[in-house]
Order: C-alpha cells, then structure tokens, then sequence
C-alpha cells in the first residue's frame, strides 16, 4: 500500500458518487494524498485545503520534503516496531494531544502506517495548481516544515496556535478553517 492507493480511494469517491464543488482537506501526510487526488479529477474539486499538511509538487515524496532525524526516526520506529516497512502510531503526546480524555481516545483509533507512503513520489500533470488552495499551520517551532510549505500556496495561512491533531485539539478552530474554505468557492 502507498500513495496512489489512498489518491484512488478519494478519486473512486468523488467520481463515484459523483461529488461536484468539493472542499477537499487533507491534514499531515493527506496533503500529497488530496493534491494528487484533486489533479486527477480538477473538475470536481472548488478549493484544496491544507491542514498542518506535507506536500509538494510532482516527483516530491513526504520523505523528500522531511528533515533528515524524521526520515531516520521513522526509519528507527519501523526497524523496530514495524516489521520495516510500518511505521507505529504515535503516542497522542507526539501530536500535541495531552488532555488525558482526549488522548485516551485518540490512543484507542491510532494505527501504524506504511513507511511507503512516505517515500512514494506524488504524481501531478500540473493541474491542481489551477485549484484554489487555503492552509492553516498548527505545530509551529518543531523543526517540520508546515509553515513554510502553507505559504507556497496561500500567502496568509490560518495559524491555529496547538499541537498537530488540531481537530482534536482546537476543533472550534478547524471548523472555522474548514467555513473558511467554503467561502472562498
């Protein structure tokens, strides 16, 4: 399973139930998912939005656009844990989730990921780049890339100030990201 398996998921919704005018959000690595997904079908798709997203342009690899101690610590976390190529869920503290409610919560529905993922090349004809693009960063300061990435496509992005699963965190605050979104269709 890499990349393209999830940009087929999204493309086989959109075309299968036949959805127009989509707000299409993708949050961490989902950000090369929903801009591969929106090249593939720019007809149905009103504004990509990005949340504390990776992504890059055709060729780019989550693991491309990464630092090197987050390759090598996912690298380390699939050695060990993952049979090589998993990469284990992180602890809810990782992503900035420390209320113990909310951890319990999140500990309970995460699940390892695969390391391919990271390091598949996104393919992009070059036409999602016509497709309005909003981005809001959340997990300022810790050594990863998100605000630089979100001015590449929208000049002002939304700064919700929390940890990186700001949809548990701050849910108030990505609703109102998300209306944000909307309104500029």
């Amino acid at each position: 399973m890499g990349l393209s398996t999830h940009v087929e998921d999204i493309v086989g919704l959109l075309v299968g139930y036949d959805l127009n005018d989509v707000v299409l959000i993708g949050h961490s690595y989902a950000g090369f998912v929903v801009r591969e997904a929106a090249d593939r079908v720019p007809e149905r798709i009103a504004v990509v939005g990005l949340l504390d997203a990776w992504f890059g342009h055709h060729g780019d690899s989550l693991a491309g656009r990464a630092p090197q101690w987050f390759n090598d610590a996912m690298d380390e976390s699939a050695s060990a844990s993952g049979f090589g190529w998993l990469i284990p869920a992180p602890t809810p503290d990782l992503v900035g989730v420390t209320a113990t409610q909310d951890a319990d919560w999140l500990a309970s529905r995460l699940s390892p990921h695969p390391r391919r993922t990271f390091t598949d090349p996104t393919l992009l004809t070059g036409k999602v780049e016509a497709i309005p693009h909003v981005a809001a960063v959340c997990a300022e300061n810790i050594g990863l890339p998100f605000g630089d990435l979100a001015v590449t496509v929208d000049p002002n992005p939304t700064v919700i100030p929390c940890g990186h699963d700001a949809m548990i965190i701050e849910p108030q605050a990505v609703a109102d990201f998300v209306t944000h979104a909307v309104g500029i269709t």
